[in-house]
């Protein structure tokens, strides 16, 4: 069938009504999902900084918190930073890693840092309220493994 006459120009109002909605929550969409990908990419990259740090100095909780915050660019205390030390015997690789103290230096043997950090990111966009909270807590966790420390 074909088109009765003076329909065109409706279709025309209804596309340019469809296009003025979704086009910016398409753009403001990219943008959100991007900024929160960029900030867990960040928190990351701050849970390497940390266990770098950790694996120098495991008992000092400040500098760990210090470095992850310096990666971020806030202050050390809107940022959760977890450090937890593990340990196994050394030359025993039959037995797994159990708990062990985060004092100022690791225990012999063969050890494990692991640094969680969980941050409330801002992600400011018009559309973040649709898709959850706009200050979403973003979390990244690093884990080094620490052989043959010197005595």
């Amino acid at each position: 069938m074909g088109r009765s006459r003076g329909e065109g120009g409706a279709v025309a109002v209804e596309a340019a009504i469809i296009t003025a909605i979704a086009v910016p929550f398409l753009f403001f969409s990219i943008y959100f999902f991007g900024t929160w990908g960029f900030s867990t990419a960040q928190v990351s990259a701050a849970a390497k900084d940390g266990v770098r740090k950790a694996v120098l100095a495991p008992g000092n909780q400040t500098m760990i918190e210090n470095a992850v915050a310096n990666r971020l660019g806030v202050v050390p205390d809107s940022v959760t930073v977890v450090t937890t030390c593990e340990r196994r015997p050394q030359d025993d690789f039959d037995k797994d890693y159990a708990p062990a103290t985060c004092s100022n230096s690791l225990p012999r043997g063969l050890s494990r840092v692991t640094v969680r950090v969980e941050w409330d990111a801002e992600l400011s966009a018009p559309v973040a309220e649709i898709f959850g909270p706009s200050t979403p807590t973003v979390s990244g966790s690093a884990t080094r493994d620490v052989i043959g420390l010197p005595q």
